[in-house]
């Protein structure tokens, strides 16, 4: 355990597959160890009964990092292709998302679903916008 995490917990303990992280202010965050043949998704499935006490956090590895590192989960990529965006301002008929005006050569694609938020990149949740209206969308995200 590095000097990070002997910090912010006071006692690391195992219980089977699971690692447990006993913090100060009482809360016990959980993880299932991944051996090197499980999936990823494999970490999220759980039996309560393994731990035999509550309250406990289940969290994922990559979860339980963030929080001792003290840092966001990552998300999804930003990765639209060229082909994707011209596609989507065609069916906009080339027309900004929010104010209507013709979009020129700098527009830009958003998701009305931002990927924190569990947004994709799937065509169904992008909008082409117009570099003013794409910025000010941004500004109020930020801000709310």
């Amino acid at each position: 355990m590095d000097l990070t995490s002997s910090l912010l917990f006071k006692s690391v303990f195992n219980i089977g597959s699971w690692v447990v992280y006993k913090s100060f202010d009482g809360i016990s965050y959980v993880y299932k160890r991944a051996r090197s043949n499980e999936k990823i998704c494999d970490k999220y499935e759980y039996n309560l009964d393994e731990l035999n006490s509550t309250p406990y956090v289940i969290i994922t590895e990559e979860e339980y990092d963030a929080l001792v590192n003290n840092c966001k989960p990552k998300y999804t990529k930003r990765n639209v292709s060229s082909l994707t965006k011209k596609i989507i301002a065609s069916n906009q008929s080339w027309k900004c998302g929010t104010c209507s005006e013709i979009m020129d050569y700098t527009y830009e694609i958003d998701h009305h679903i931002p990927l924190f938020k569990g947004g994709s990149n799937d065509i169904s949740n992008l909008i082409a916008l117009c570099r003013n209206c794409h910025g000010k969308k941004t500004i109020l995200e930020n801000v709310n």
